[in-house]
């Protein structure tokens, strides 16, 4: 017999308006996935269904699972709307950061913030699912948990819905030019900062010392 959790619904709310920085994966139709950065790596981290996903291959990183329609009441513990309606039938679009959009393709690093929630799959450990075509779970049952005569199935955490209206590419800053551009200018520059250190260096030297 396949089980899951106690749940109100197929999905459990965690937090809205969280943010994650990452590289895009898998984009498709109406869903794609985040291969977050170091810092945002928490959001996936505690959870064995998104290291990796369900239906990915063992092989495959850790992912954050977005996909932008909108939940009805019925399949969620929190009845609460959200900002945006469901995508309509296009690409995603991704900001960039001198201005206009294009089509978000795998390997752009982004911004997106959404609903961050629980979604549960027990069906990935039912013995009837165990088999083509969900080939990928029936040569790896391991991920399923035996508690005596119960198969546990497993959760993942993911945006769902997410802002699809507002992602951004996220860019490492380009090379100011040289050292000293971003080091000597303003009152609290490095030079300034080092210049008050030696000055006040130069003022406890002249003090008066005291031998014993």
């Amino acid at each position: 017999m396949a089980v899951g959790e106690d749940v109100i619904g197929k999905f459990t709310w965690l937090l809205d308006e969280v943010e994650v920085e990452g590289v895009a994966r898998n984009v498709a139709g109406d869903a794609f996935d985040i291969e977050p950065d170091a810092n945002y790596r928490h959001i996936i981290s505690y959870l064995r269904g998104n290291n990796p996903l369900p239906w990915a291959d063992i092989t495959s990183p850790g992912l954050l699972h977005c996909e932008d329609y909108v939940l009805g009441a019925s399949d969620i513990n929190r009845n609460d709307s959200w900002r945006l309606q469901s995508k309509p039938n296009e690409p995603y679009q991704v900001q960039l950061p001198t201005g206009g959009t294009r089509d978000l393709v795998p390997g752009d690093r982004v911004r997106v913030v959404g609903r961050w929630v629980i979604d549960h799959h027990p069906e990935y450990c039912d013995p009837a699912a165990l088999k083509p075509p969900l080939a990928v779970t029936a040569t790896q049952p391991f991920r399923c948990r035996i508690r005596g005569a119960l198969v546990v199935g497993m959760c993942h955490a993911e945006f769902h819905p997410f802002a699809w209206d507002d992602i951004r590419l996220v860019e490492e800053p380009a090379p100011t030019g040289t050292l000293a551009d971003s080091v000597t200018r303003g009152p609290h520059s490095r030079r300034a900062i080092l210049e008050e250190l030696l000055l006040e260096s130069t003022r406890r030297s002249s003090w008066p010392c005291l031998y014993r």
